[in-house]
């Protein structure tokens, strides 16, 4: 049986176009409790992560003529996992599943399009799943490093808007 999920699909970006990430984030981790009672964590911008801190799957979004291009993996099954990285690569479950990774990858999809939420609800969704809210963070980008990054979602937006535009900090 598999153990691991791969998808990709295409779909109609956030009402605020760059909550988007975050929105299928947040609705990713809602099908993951709902279908399989499953808790897991979200770590800025695209990572899921497993209660005891191990990352498990992840997303990427692409700018696509006006639609996003999701792709998504998740591992259920931490059985498959060589010796070497079991002590920062997780699964949602420690042992062998049955999985029908085509059923679980359609059942997500239809989730996260059937499911799409207002930004004032993805930002709380965040908030309380973010695996490093209100923890000081370093963010590192090529060959810069920056300690103490605010972890607040508020706060993180208005520091990489500031960069961004001024390219300092």
């Amino acid at each position: 049986a598999d153990q691991a999920i791969a998808l990709s699909f295409s779909t109609w970006p956030s009402d605020v176009y760059t909550l988007s990430s975050l929105e299928v984030a947040c609705l990713t981790r809602e099908h993951l409790l709902q279908q399989y009672n499953v808790q897991t964590m979200l770590k800025w911008p695209n990572d899921i992560y497993t209660m005891d801190g191990k990352k498990c799957g992840g997303i990427l979004i692409q700018n696509s003529d006006k639609q996003l291009i999701v792709g998504i993996g998740i591992n259920f099954s931490a059985n498959n996992i060589p010796d070497d990285l079991k002590d920062k690569m997780g699964a949602l479950y420690s042992s062998k599943i049955e999985l029908d990774s085509e059923s679980a990858s359609v059942g997500l999809r239809n989730f996260i399009v059937n499911n799409r939420i207002s930004s004032n609800l993805i930002t709380k969704l965040w908030e309380k799943s973010c695996i490093h809210m209100n923890k000081v963070v370093r963010a590192i980008e090529a060959d810069r490093i920056w300690n103490n990054f605010p972890s607040n979602l508020l706060n993180l937006i208005a520091t990489i808007i500031f960069y961004k535009l001024f390219n300092q900090w």
